[in-house]
């Protein structure tokens, strides 16, 4: 079985281990990644990154980035500032600015003198139909395995449970509720924090406190109250339809 050196690094807690391609080319399987990002009987890592030659004339290096599931993904910002850091303590690049080739296009790298290493992102693109998520054939999917995910940690038998269920995407959210770039919940996306996942609203150590919303921002209380109105209308009948 063939040897590979690998380097462990991290940016702000995001680990990844580094392969350093330059001297010849590696070729790792999805089976392969996973066993190395596996952090108890592999390396372990939340990434995998490949640091090699860049086929673009302009640009100094080109990095491959791997989630920890094995799959390709386009870009990664504390990826990026550990791929600049690393040709620099290696001796590969002397250079204060680095262009990097991604997945997603050229990154510019900028190491400073104390170390810090900045990256230009570029533009963020926030249209719903252009972000790389499969909506239409893959929608179901997605629903399975959250819903999984939920019945194994926060709400145990939930798959038992589901007689009938309905997706909404980004896209409906923008169009259909008027949510600012399809957004469903606040800017810090984390679910639990989410009225609709907690167990109840009101405070356990503050009498008289009742936590409302779905976001960190404020007036998230509002859109939620009315998307939740509206999904509502749309499937509980009308009582007069039932009697």
């Amino acid at each position: 079985m063939a040897q590979h050196r690998f380097t462990k690094m991290h940016g702000c807690g995001n680990d990844f281990v580094v392969f350093d391609t330059f001297s010849g080319p590696l070729d790792l399987s999805l089976e392969q990644i996973r066993q190395i990002a596996d952090r108890r009987r592999g390396i372990g890592c939340d990434q995998v990154l490949l640091l090699g030659p860049a086929r673009d004339d302009q640009a100094d290096v080109r990095y491959r980035i791997f989630n920890a599931d094995g799959g390709e993904v386009m870009q990664c910002g504390n990826g990026a500032r550990c791929a600049a850091l690393y040709l620099r303590e290696k001796g590969l690049l002397s250079k204060a600015r680095i262009i990097a080739e991604t997945g997603a296009g050229v990154l510019i790298l900028t190491v400073g003198e104390d170390k810090n290493v900045r990256v230009n992102m570029g533009r963020p693109d926030f249209d719903p139909a252009r972000i790389p998520l499969a909506h239409g054939p893959e929608a179901e999917r997605y629903r399975l395995r959250i819903q999984a995910a939920l019945s194994k940690s926060l709400l145990p038998g939930l798959e038992d449970a589901v007689v009938s269920s309905r997706i909404m995407t980004p896209i409906d959210f923008r169009d259909r509720l008027s949510s600012e770039n399809g957004a469903a919940f606040g800017l810090e996306p984390v679910f639990t924090q989410s009225a609709w996942f907690r167990p109840h609203n009101r405070s356990e150590e503050v009498d008289s406190l009742y936590l409302v919303g779905a976001g960190t921002h404020p007036g998230a209380g509002v859109p939620g109250v009315l998307s939740s109105a509206r999904i509502l209308d749309e499937v509980v009948p009308h009582a007069s339809s039932i009697v």
